[in-house]
């Protein structure tokens, strides 16, 4: 087990003319590259002392840079609003991707280098292909500008930081929100676990925060480490350690498995703007606003991995040499497994013919500790052998029981949410069909309502008929009172003049 040192300023590189804001390492750590506000591009070569190749093609600020995964190309984005795809060679030849209509501050190759992920000030999220250099899709993904984005481990999530006090987690087919991380304040940074089982964010407020995607939660927090904003966080590639850059001036390590701090780094003078680990973990480097990309021994071992690590060094040659003979001439235990097994059969064949020959010897006590040791011997080896398979078998199986737990989780999620989109669904059909079910019973009242109010009309129609008749009537026999009442009046207007006249009458009494 290797002996724990600390961190340690490897080499300092001055090449540029503004503030370094983006770094990232060749796959097989023998380049680093560098991006700055001064819009150059430089690749250092770090077995060498050459001076780095310069590419020149962006008209602003670089902010973002990565390697493909066979350090073939590479990608940079920039306040000109474009992304640029190079050609890691001498000619400095790139594609000019134009999509974005605000500056990139992102890019990330997927896993196997056929996609890359930009991320840009016009709050979008962009994913075009590298084998024909087209765009594929876009995200709406925030609501201000997006600070960081890069693809996880296995490509199948992404994850994005922005101005607008979020990290997200996307569904990179489905191009889904799956999760969504807040703070008070603006995420600066984020990026994904080397297992992708979860994130590390890094704040304006100087707050560094690790998150767990399966079940949704803050796993740790750092609140009280840096005092300005976190710029940049980059995972250690055995998952364990945490670096983290800061405007304070100030590089930060964190143990996660005892979430404790570990080590302050002093090396640039003002606000430092990115790091970045290499691919191996034996390194990282670091860029700020002095100018100068330094490079660093990081010196962190962590030995949880480095037992595993020389368990599958032994498991690999141990394959390798298996029935083989090794340089000092020593046979290995398949070979010596199978001459003690050709000797046991020819001891067993010799025995045979003996006891034909002479069928009542026995055999001597000398003879009998032979066999027991020659077993003992051919089993042990047996065993040898047979542990050494099991250990290459244990290893295996880890790895995959490993990749099957993050299979079963993806799918658990994908299973809640479809079960959560057929809930949904189903609320959705049945008010639909309530609604259709209250339009039919409106139209039904709708078409009665004629024929109701026609009878109505018809009934009150016949009401008025009657209250006339009863009228008419009424005027009939009131002409008919009246004219009963004329004659009476006439009559005894007749009777008062007969009596008048019979008293002038001389001839009456």
């Amino acid at each position: 087990m290797s002996k724990a040192k600390d961190p340690g300023l490897k080499k300092t590189f001055k090449g540029h003319n503004d503030s370094v804001t983006a770094v990232d390492f060749h796959p097989e750590s023998t380049q680093v590259v560098s991006g700055s506000l001064d819009a150059s591009l430089l690749i250092w070569k770090l077995d060498g002392k050459q001076m780095p190749s310069k590419f020149i093609g962006h008209t602003a600020s670089i902010h973002s840079v990565a390697f493909n995964p066979t350090g073939t190309l590479i990608a940079t984005g920039s306040a000109d609003n474009t992304v640029r795809l190079w050609e890691n060679d001498s000619r400095g030849v790139s594609t000019v991707f134009k999509s974005h209509s605000g500056a990139v501050r992102a890019c990330s190759f997927s896993f196997d280098g056929q996609h890359l992920l930009t991320g840009s000030d016009d709050k979008y999220l962009k994913i075009f292909t590298t084998y024909n250099k087209r765009h594929t899709a876009t995200i709406s993904a925030h609501n201000h500008w997006i600070q960081s984005a890069e693809f996880s481990p296995d490509s199948r999530l992404i994850c994005s930081s922005s101005y607008d006090k979020t990290v997200k987690l996307w569904d990179s087919e489905q191009l889904t929100s799956i999760v969504s991380f807040e703070d008070s304040s603006a995420f600066l940074s984020a990026r994904f676990h080397p297992d992708g089982t979860c994130v590390a964010s890094g704040t304006a407020e100087g707050k560094v925060c690790v998150w767990d995607i399966r079940s949704q939660m803050l796993l740790q927090a750092y609140t009280e480490s840096h005092n300005d904003g976190v710029n940049s966080v980059a995972f250690h590639n055995s998952g364990r350690y945490l670096v983290s850059a800061s405007n304070d001036g100030t590089m930060k390590i964190f143990d996660l498995r005892k979430g404790a701090l570990m080590y302050s780094l002093y090396g640039h003078e003002g606000p430092i703007q990115v790091v970045n680990f290499s691919k191996d973990g034996s390194m990282f480097a670091s860029g700020g606003n002095d100018t100068n990309l330094i490079l660093w021994e990081s010196n962190l071992v962590d030995p949880e991995q480095e037992v595993e690590v020389n368990k599958l060094k032994k498991a690999k040659n141990d394959s390798k040499n298996l029935g083989k003979r090794n340089k000092t001439g020593a046979i290995t235990a398949s070979e010596k497994l199978k001459r003690l097994q050709k000797k046991r059969k020819l001891a067993n064949k010799t025995q045979d013919e003996n006891k034909e020959n002479n069928p009542h010897a026995l055999n001597t006590e000398e003879s009998g500790y032979d066999t027991i040791a020659e077993d003992l011997a051919s089993k042990m080896d047996k065993i040898s052998v047979q542990l050494d398979i099991i250990t290459r078998i244990v290893v295996t199986l880890e790895k995959r029981i490993g990749d099957n737990e993050e299979v079963v989780d993806q799918a658990y999620n994908a299973f809640k949410q479809h079960q959560a989109n057929s809930e949904i669904r189903a609320s959705i059909e049945l008010a639909q069909q309530e609604k259709r079910e209250q339009e039919d019973q409106d139209a039904e009242n709708q078409e009665d309502s004629p024929a109701k109010s026609r009878a109505d009309l018809e009934q009150t129609r016949d009401k008025v008929k009657n209250i006339m008749n009863i009228i008419n009537i009424s005027q009939y026999s009131l002409a008919a009172v009246q004219k009963s009442a004329m004659d009476i009046k006439n009559a005894t207007s007749n009777i008062k003049s007969d009596l008048k006249i019979g008293k002038k009458n001389p001839l009456l009494p």
